[in-house]
């Protein structure tokens, strides 16, 4: 076989066993067509490339106990990104996806990209001093960001709701790859979290072949895996759940929503732009009784008035996830996952509110309860992106 043939034989063996651990060579043979002759010397040269390490002895079937196949973990080492309109993260994970090291921090109006570089290249440098690594162990950095991107030229085109300048049209992967001097790969974050959380899934043993991932922030985005694989289209539109039309005829709150939106019902800006407008009109809506400017309000201030209870916001909030919960109804009815998973700062921060947004969909979901799809928060949750993003790399492994 040629080098090409050999190369991606390598990584369909190593992403199998990646995913399942101690692997036999009867195993591989199921899944590929060699030879057992031909398996074999494959399956040698990547242990003695330290891809693999023989892990031990399978039962035996009636003559030799067969060699168990497992990746070495140590093979290399992976960095996972994620870039939100919030927050960032940044882990170092080792071959199996083990998080070594991980670290979030604000995007805040200072964190322009060339900031934001800056500081990972700083953090990746402590990361591989405190692990007593080199940079060279290090075999790529996956990112997954908050779109529209083009992930072929690995670039952010136009993201809204960014707190600094400077996002607008940057390859990212060319800036990243420039300054630190590893290969970079880009694609959306809910993609990353997705694939990373079926990955979580598979893990413990749990199906996750048709698997719903919503998360819902500033923005709605969705991602959809089927029959084990992920749904993509030719353009990067993760943020287009949130254009669904739920109420046909409404005047759009936020700019650039479609008139009836589900997003000018859920999205974090609505939230707060709904607050604005009854503190325009003169309603006293905070606990404390205290005048506040509509320029001052934020998600920061919602929270905290949720957290005391007050029944103006926590009713914001509640129909936030009943329209949300018709959305995902309608997406379930389509693609009928075995799982969803809602995530997101949204989500996240009103502990009634995915159980409110998975009681709706119930509601409208066709032929329930004969149909039912097991509804999660996930298992990796917040490092659900990073943990997608490292995968992107582990992946595409040559």
């Amino acid at each position: 076989m040629d080098n090409k043939s050999l190369s991606e034989i390598k990584i369909r063996i190593f992403n199998y066993i990646a995913e399942r651990s101690d692997i036999s060579k009867f195993d591989l043979q199921r899944l590929l067509s060699l030879s057992s002759s031909s398996l074999g010397r494959v399956l040698q040269e990547m242990v003695e490339e330290q891809l693999l390490i023989q892990s031990g002895y399978g039962p035996s079937s009636g003559g030799r106990k067969p060699i168990l196949y497992n990746i070495n973990a140590h093979y290399g080492y992976i960095i996972g990104i994620e870039i939100s309109r919030f927050y960032a993260v940044l882990g170092l994970f080792d071959m199996k996806l083990n998080a070594k090291a991980l670290t979030r921090w604000r995007m805040d109006s200072t964190m322009n990209p060339y900031t934001f570089i800056e500081y990972i290249d700083q953090t990746i440098s402590s990361f591989c001093n405190d692990h007593q690594i080199t940079k060279e162990k290090i075999i790529g950095i996956g990112i997954g960001a908050v779109g529209p991107l083009d992930r072929n030229q690995g670039m952010i085109i136009n993201p809204k709701y960014y707190s600094a300048e400077g996002w607008n049209n940057i390859a990212i992967t060319t800036l990243i790859e420039d300054k630190i001097g590893i290969k970079a790969v880009l694609d959306n974050g809910t993609d990353c979290a997705a694939l990373g959380e079926q990955l979580a899934f598979r893990t413990q043993g749990s199906v996750a072949d048709h698997l719903l991932y919503i998360n819902v922030g500033v923005g709605l985005r969705s991602a959809m895996i089927s029959g084990g694989h992920l749904v993509q289209g030719i353009y990067d539109r993760e943020g287009a759940f949130g254009q669904m039309i739920i109420k046909a005829g409404d005047a759009p709150v936020l700019n650039g929503c479609n008139p009836g939106a589900l997003e000018n019902y859920v999205s974090i800006p609505v939230l707060v732009e709904q607050v604005k407008k009854k503190i325009r009109l003169g309603r006293t809506l905070l606990s404390n009784q205290s005048p506040v400017n509509d320029k001052d309000v934020d998600f920061d201030l919602l929270i905290r008035e949720l957290r005391l209870e007050n029944p103006f916001i926590t009713e914001l909030f509640q129909q936030s996830a009943t329209y949300l919960g018709i959305g995902v109804a309608n997406l379930i009815n389509i693609f009928q996952p075995n799982k969803v998973i809602l995530g997101g700062s949204l989500i996240n921060s009103y502990k009634e509110y995915a159980q409110l947004v998975a009681q709706t969909a119930e509601l409208y979901t066709y032929n329930f309860p004969s149909y039912q799809t097991q509804f999660t928060q996930g298992i990796l949750m917040e490092d659900a992106v990073a943990t997608g993003a490292a995968l992107l790399v582990r992946n595409r492994l040559s």
